[in-house]
Parts: C-alpha cells; sequence; structure tokens
C-alpha cells in the first residue's frame, strides 16, 4: 500500500470517462508548505509518476497492486510558459527540413559526431525563422544524442554542398574552414520538443552576411556497438518574410568537454564552474545589455545540477537559468518571461554539480556520452561578436594540489596536455582530503579565459591567465518555509502562494488513463 499523507493538498475538480480513458483534472498549491511529504513545484524538472488498474477499489483501505505494466513516468517542466502555437504567421510560413541523408553509424564506436552540409533555404531577402522541430528517425531515437544546426558563411560555399563529414573526435574529417566558420542557428537534445521563438524574435535568413550554407552536426550513441543502424534525422525550420522586431542569436557559456574538467569516483556530489569573465561581456554587450529569452542547459551522465549564475560587480544578482533536479533524458529549451538581461561587465558561471557513486574511475571532460561537459547555452538579441564564453580550470594547478611528484616535467609550453593531465590523475586513490584538495584548486588556481567570435576573431579576447576575480561564493538555495502536519486542515497560504496547477496536472491522469 501506498503511505498515506495525513494532509490532502490536491483537490479533484472533475472527472471523466471518454474514448477508453478516465481523464482527471486536480489543482495543489505549488508549494504546500508539507515538506515532510510533498515536493515545492519550481522551475526545476520534476518528474511525474502514474499507475492504474483496470479495476476500481473496492475502498479506499483496499486498493490492489497496479502490476509490473501499468505504471509510467514523465519529465516535465510545469511551470515552462506556454508559447504561441496559434500564431497567425506560423500557419502562412513556409518550411524546410534538413536531416542527415543515410548516415550509417559504425559498429566500432560507442559515440559519433557526423556533419552533413546543406544550402539554407533559397530566400533572396531577409526572412526570420520563427519555430524548429526534431524530426527523429522512430526506431533510432536511443541513438541520436543531440543536434545543433550550424551557420556558415563562406566565400566558396558550392564545393561542400551535400557533403557529410566526421566532424568531431576519433576520426574527424570535416574541413578546417568549416569547423572555423560554424556558429549555431538551432539546438536539439535527447527528451526536447518543438521551439518557437517569442513572437518579437526570430533567426535571421537571406541577408548578404546571413549564412550561405547550413551544417547539421549530430551527436550519436551506440553504447551496444550494433551494426547496420542508418540514420537521417534532423529538424523542421518555419521561416518567415513577415519580420519580427529582433534577429535572435545564440553565446555557449560553460565547458564544452575540456580535458581539465575533472570529477573523482565514487562522491554523492561535486562542483565545477566555468566562468564567462567580466571584460569579456565589457568589450562586446551594448550599453543596454543583451535580452536572454531562453537556454538550454548541458551536462551527460553524471550531472545532477546546472545553474546560469549572474554576478556584477563581485555580487550574486540572480541565476539565468537552473535545474537542480537535471535529468539527461529531458533537455528541453527553457523559455524565460520576462527575459534576462545580462549587462556589459557582467560576470555569467555556469556552475554544474555531479553525483559519481556508481563509477569507479575518473570522470572527465569530453565528447562521448561517459565524458562530461557543463554548459548554458543562452538563446538571445541582439547579436553581438561573442558564439563562446568560458574558462577552464590549469591542469598543472590541479596536479599540484594532487600532490603529483614532478608536474614540471608534464609542462608543453606552458601548459599540461590534456592526456598527460588524464594519465597522471586516472588511478590516483582517493581519500577526503584528495578530494577536498582538488576541489579547492579547481575554485582557487588560475584559469585559462576564452571568449571568441567564430566571425571575427579579433573582435574579443579574454583577459590573461588568472584566479577567478571574486571568491565564487554562491547564495544558498533557498529553503521552503514550512507548516508542521498538525491535522489534515489546510493550512492558511500567502496570496502570492496561490498558485493553481489545475490544466497542467491534468496532463498526468490523461497520459495514464485506463480501458472502461
Amino acid at each position: 500500500m501506498p503511505i498515506v499523507d495525513p494532509r490532502q493538498d490536491w483537490f479533484l475538480l472533475s472527472g471523466r470517462e471518454e474514448a477508453g480513458f478516465t481523464v482527471l483534472k486536480f489543482y495543489r498549491y505549488l508549494n504546500t508548505k508539507d515538506c515532510d511529504h510533498d515536493r515545492v513545484i519550481t522551475e526545476d524538472t520534476l518528474k511525474l509518476i502514474w499507475a492504474f488498474k483496470a479495476q476500481d477499489p473496492s475502498s479506499h483501505d483496499d486498493i490492489d497492486y497496479h502490476g509490473a505494466n501499468n505504471r509510467g513516468g514523465k519529465s516535465i517542466n510545469l511551470l515552462e510558459p506556454a508559447p504561441n502555437r496559434d500564431s497567425p504567421e506560423l500557419a502562412r510560413a513556409l518550411t524546410a527540413t534538413v536531416t542527415q541523408v543515410r548516415t550509417a553509424l559504425p559498429s566500432t564506436q560507442q559515440t559519433t559526431y557526423f556533419c552533413h552540409v546543406f544550402r539554407p533555404p533559397n530566400v533572396t531577402t531577409k526572412h526570420h525563422i520563427i519555430k524548429y522541430a526534431p524530426v527523429i528517425q522512430k526506431e533510432n531515437i536511443g541513438n541520436v544524442h543531440h543536434m545543433i544546426l550550424h551557420g556558415c558563411l563562406h566565400p566558396d560555399p558550392e564545393q561542400f554542398i551535400g557533403q557529410t563529414y566526421r566532424c568531431q573526435g576519433q576520426g574527424s574529417a570535416m574541413p578546417i574552414d568549416l569547423m572555423r566558420c560554424r556558429f549555431p542557428v538551432a539546438l536539439w537534445a535527447v527528451g526536447g520538443g518543438d521551439f518557437y521563438f517569442p513572437d518579437e524574435v526570430g533567426f535571421p535568413i537571406g541577408r548578404p552576411g546571413d549564412p550561405n550554407l547550413f551544417i547539421m552536426e549530430t551527436h550519436y550513441d551506440n553504447p551496444e556497438l550494433k551494426s547496420g543502424i542508418v540514420d537521417s534525422s534532423g529538424l523542421t525550420l518555419w521561416y518567415t518574410p513577415e519580420l519580427r522586431r529582433h534577429d535572435a542569436a545564440v553565446i555557449m557559456a560553460g565547458d564544452d568537454g575540456s580535458a581539465e574538467l575533472a570529477v573523482p569516483p565514487g562522491l554523492s556530489e561535486y562542483s565545477i564552474n566555468s566562468m564567462c569573465h567580466p571584460s569579456c561581456t565589457a568589450q562586446v554587450f551594448p550599453p543596454e545589455g543583451i535580452t536572454v529569452f531562453a537556454n538550454v542547459l548541458h551536462t551527460h551522465l553524471v550531472g545532477r545540477k546546472v545553474q546560469v549564475r549572474q554576478f556584477r560587480d563581485g555580487k550574486e544578482i540572480g541565476d539565468i537559468g537552473q535545474d537542480n533536479q537535471y535529468d539527461f533524458n529531458y533537455q528541453q529549451i527553457r523559455s524565460f518571461n520576462p527575459p534576462k538581461i545580462v549587462k556589459p561587465g557582467d560576470s555569467i558561471v555556469v556552475h554544474c554539480s555531479y553525483e559519481t557513486r556508481s563509477r569507479n574511475e575518473m570522470t572527465f571532460g569530453g565528447l562521448e556520452t561517459k565524458d562530461e561537459m557543463c554548459l548554458g547555452w543562452m538563446l538571445y538579441y541582439p547579436k553581438v561578436e561573442m558564439d563562446l564564453c568560458a574558462s577552464y580550470v590549469s591542469a598543472y594547478d590541479q596536479l599540484k594540489a594532487l600532490n603529483h611528484p614532478d608536474p614540471d616535467r608534464l609542462l608543453q609550453n606552458g601548459f599540461v596536455p590534456g592526456h598527460a593531465f588524464k594519465s597522471a590523475v586516472r588511478n590516483i586513490t582517493w581519500t577526503p582530503s584528495l578530494v577536498a584538495s582538488l576541489q579547492k584548486a579547481q575554485m582557487e588556481s588560475k584559469v585559462e579565459y576564452g571568449c571568441y567570435s567564430i566571425r571575427n576573431a579579433s573582435a574579443v579576447e579574454g583577459p590573461p591567465m588568472a584566479p577567478y576575480p571574486f571568491s565564487l561564493n554562491f547564495a544558498a538555495d533557498p529553503q521552503p518555509d514550512c507548516f508542521p502536519v498538525l491535522s489534515s486542515a489546510i493550512v492558511p497560504f500567502s496570496r502570492p502562494a496561490l498558485f493553481w496547477m489545475s490544466a497542467l496536472l491534468s496532463l498526468v491522469a490523461l497520459i495514464a488513463g485506463r480501458r472502461v
């Protein structure tokens, strides 16, 4: 029998049976203040679970086991702002679908990246992309990890149209000038769905200076090394000549898989940070700042929390998205309403927490799914000359903190190469004091700052290698206020807490419908 909550905080509004399903509509407060039995509904990912049985129970005290198959769950963000799916522009918009073209996954590698090159939609005047949606080949849902549609402005684009390249990691064969010209247009990761730009924003195409190539980068997983997997997944774009007020762009903040990202095994929680330095935003952001209207948070399998935190004059002033219950299998683009403003001179720190209790070996940054990253993609306007902003902890300082006998011997051109760093720390026997020393070094030692513009390399430059300009002492996550459970009576709530979730929560009942 399930545990009975001594205080009832869920309230049934209606119920009906139709077309073979039972549909229930109900509500509860976002914060019931019953901390012993209820979760606070926040912007974090929530796991909704359901179970049902074909027969009605004979009484409230006689609920039979539902069986092994009559149950399920779904990750969801209940507070995600609803997009304008009924925009008249969408009904009139043109569409284009860009996919891989029968790409065969090798049976000898668990992780591969393929890039297919397309001609953008054939328009000669400015248009705006206002929506995109994944087109995942059904039998390959478990193999498509993420897709990034890049734009590229190339002086000789025709030579690349229709070509497919291995484009990351082992076996990469993509021409260097294509690697250097790419900037993101659209993003999708496992668990994500359709994305609608806000009503006043679109991604520009069609003008001189806009992309003359599209490059579809797809990260594939083949953990069982199966043969015969052929994929043609991709994205459908909606674009229109009915121009919107703002042109969208994307900045990638955080560590995209550097070898120096190092997480010891066997830990319940361990944190990594990557900073977009204030001097980077000061160089390119306009006086009024940029407006961030959505983000994508990204780690791999051992990521548990991702927070994009905003600092001004060394003091934390808020976040640009966070998920303290991160689910690798639910990487949806998250919209902000109202949007976030980032001013020139602000710092952006991507803070990731990992849980490695199930691992016996070190976890390093890298491109494979078993490796890790710590990223916060920001969708924003107006476009500035910066595509990546990050910091990378010194491998040399980490080795010194771990009492390596001779880190100077590993130096090459002032840096310890990633492969040498991995070899040096891979077989350490970890103790609590060594874990603490490594964490301290990653927080306080010198870091390499990087801020880059793909199309204009001289537009922005990171500062010299140095420690973080201020202490990364984050504000404690707010704790919910609670009432002791004294009776089944409903406790009083302040007016701001009176949020009802009736329409959204009816989704659970609809999914969990039973045959009648």
